[in-house]
């Protein structure tokens, strides 16, 4: 009896810290302090020294909570505390469960984690017997597992070599299982097939795991087989049957296509047809060609191609796909450029050539014969000129060629060239020549920098000092700066280029250098900058009779337009003005001195 007085003193100790835990926990979360009382003291809380145990009533809750009692045992309540019986409570205590640990749920309800398809292929189906290993996580309840689709004939389903029960719904076979573990389900199930009428497939739907296996006997000896799914495909041959193991990539289809192997063939030689465009822009010094050949190669794989070379071309690059490394050989007084595949090819094959060719010293008699693609059957092919300099351009003489205009060539020409396309040719078979004069004019230089716009604003003081704010918009392409002309008594005051404070310095004459930037490209059209100086000059103080005038400075630049506005004293009466330029009487867009213009 003391045992089991000691016992309860102990679970009731436990119990009581739990509780008190808890409630910590649920009111102060931060707070990590500590209550300690004496044992005497734990007593009188419990009234443990009674035939009672003495309890707050949300702490008896709780215990009936904790323990999932439907019946709860009698109880009297005093002053908000409930009044239990040392043998009730114990009952509750030894009713106590565990509570659930949230980490210990499991993922996932159940797992396929591996499936195996092994069918045998007969006259007109092919019999599967599908092996799955199941996992159920899930610790109570039943489970109803999908193993194949709706659509397939099972002949038995077994789990663990035992009769399973089975369900059709939502477009599946489900198996029923209960209960945590490892089991093994076993399907055997038929799926449409033909041996002698076409076509020659199967296609299975699947349940998509970690590991799939298909296992295939098609009564077809050296049948050959395609399995696009497989990651893994081995065959061999066991009597008049094929054996196919395959392993497949995760998923839920798999197509099976076969046919009787055809017997090999005698390997024909390859034939080779080529279609050849080149493009050849005429440049200061040399005709620059780019070439694109096109081969048709049937019957057979080759390892490369040839094609020869004329004298006074220099190729410069060839390439493609699939094209190793080129090399030029000399092969029967011949330059030939061997160009070998990185790997057997049949086929459409594209092969891009870069090549020039040097102009004559005085320009003329130029003769282009493009190069001939060897161990071809037939070569044909398209000629474009284009011009990329101010030279004139001659057809002086053609042999083997056919002119067509030039909108009548392949599109593929037009989109290697830049510039308007001068002349076209059609091309048969070799040999072939087009004799080109280029005849050199000289060249007139075009300026470098330009002033599309200029916003001139003057101001007059009566104190005399005139004030120049000049803003240029330029379109630059190469200038290195813009030189200024100003009176020898200018005071700069500021020089901006592009909206940016800059340096400027003079030179030997006295000029002002301003350092310009490069214009910006936008759709092949070079962008103005704004050039702003301001300066000032000092002059004689207005007077009640007299004259003014005022000159802009002169820039090394062509200026497109300009605009100038002149602002004088207010308490003065002008009856007389002149300019070199035409004079407006309102002018719109003009800011003032130092507003933006």
């Amino acid at each position: 009896m003391k045992f089991r007085s000691v016992q309860l003193i102990i679970t009731l100790f436990i119990l009581l810290s739990i509780l008190l835990t808890l409630a910590v926990a649920q009111e102060q979360p931060a707070n990590k302090s500590q209550v300690t009382v004496s044992w005497d003291e734990f007593k009188k809380l419990l009234n443990f020294d009674g035939e009672n145990i003495n309890i707050p009533l949300q702490t008896f809750n709780k215990l009936l909570a904790q323990t999932g009692v439907k019946t709860v045992p009698p109880y009297t309540i005093k002053d908000g505390n409930v009044i239990l019986s040392k043998a009730e409570f114990q009952k509750l205590v030894d009713q106590m469960k565990a509570p659930a640990d949230p980490a210990a749920n499991p993922p996932f309800e159940y797992l396929i984690t591996k499936s195996e398809y092994n069918g045998k292929m007969n006259e007109n189906a092919t019999d599967f017997t599908g092996t799955f290993k199941v996992h159920v996580l899930k610790e109570e309840g039943f489970l109803n597992i999908p193993i194949l689709r709706q659509n397939m004939a099972i002949n038995e389903l077994t789990v663990d070599n035992k009769p399973a029960l089975v369900v059709s719904e939502g477009g599946y076979h489900k198996v029923i299982l209960k209960g945590k573990g490892e089991y093994t389900v076993k399907a055997n199930f038929s799926v449409k097939s033909s041996l002698d009428r076409g076509p020659h497939k199967i296609d299975l739907y699947i349940q998509q795991t970690p590991i799939t296996l298909l296992n295939l006997e098609i009564p077809i000896k050296d049948a050959d087989l395609e399995i696009p799914q497989a990651q893994q495909i081995a065959s061999r041959i066991r009597g008049n049957s094929t054996l196919v193991s395959a392993i497949l990539a995760p998923g839920t289809f798999v197509s099976v296509e076969w046919r009787k192997k055809a017997p090999e063939a005698e390997k024909i030689p390859a034939k080779l047809y080529a279609e050849v465009y080149h493009l050849i822009s005429i440049e200061d010094d040399a005709f620059k060609i780019n070439s694109e050949i096109v081969y048709n190669i049937l019957h057979s794989e080759i390892d490369g191609v040839r094609f020869t070379i004329p004298e006074n071309m220099s190729v410069l690059n060839v390439s493609g796909e699939g094209i190793g490394e080129w090399q030029e050989i000399a092969q029967n007084n011949q330059r030939v450029i061997q160009v070998p595949f990185t790997y057997g090819k049949k086929g459409s094959v594209r092969i891009y050539v870069s090549s020039e060719t040097p102009l004559t010293e005085n320009g003329m008699a130029n003769a282009f014969i493009g190069f001939k693609a060897l161990d071809c059957v037939r070569e044909t092919g398209f000629i474009a000129v284009e011009l990329n300099t101010s030279a004139e351009v001659i057809l002086a003489e053609s042999e083997g060629l056919e002119k067509i205009a030039v909108q009548k060539l392949p599109q593929v020409l037009f989109n290697k060239s830049v510039k308007p396309l001068l002349f076209g040719f059609k091309y048969l078979k070799h040999p072939f020549n087009a004799v080109f004069d280029v005849k050199k004019h000289e060249k007139i230089a075009v300026p470098m920098a330009v002033i599309n716009s200029s916003n001139a604003v003057t101001l007059f003081t009566e104190d005399g000092k005139i004030i120049h704010r000049i803003i240029y918009n330029v379109r630059n392409s190469a200038k290195q700066f813009m030189e200024i002309a100003l009176p020898e008594n200018a005071d700069v005051w500021s020089v901006f280029v592009g909206n940016q404070p800059v340096e400027s310095s003079l030179n030997s004459q006295g000029k002002l250098l301003i350092p310009l930037i490069r214009s910006r490209s936008t759709n092949d059209q070079l962008d103005t900058f704004p050039v702003e100086i301001i300066y000032a000059l000092a002059g004689d103080r207005f007077d009640s009779f007299g004259k003014r005038s005022a000159v802009l400075p002169e820039v090394d630049l062509i200026v497109s337009q300009m605009i100038w506005s002149v602002y004088l004293p207010n308490d003065y009466t002008y009856n007389y003005f002149s300019s070199t330029l035409e004079k407006e009487e309102s002018l719109r867009g003009v800011g003032n001195l130092f507003g933006d213009a």
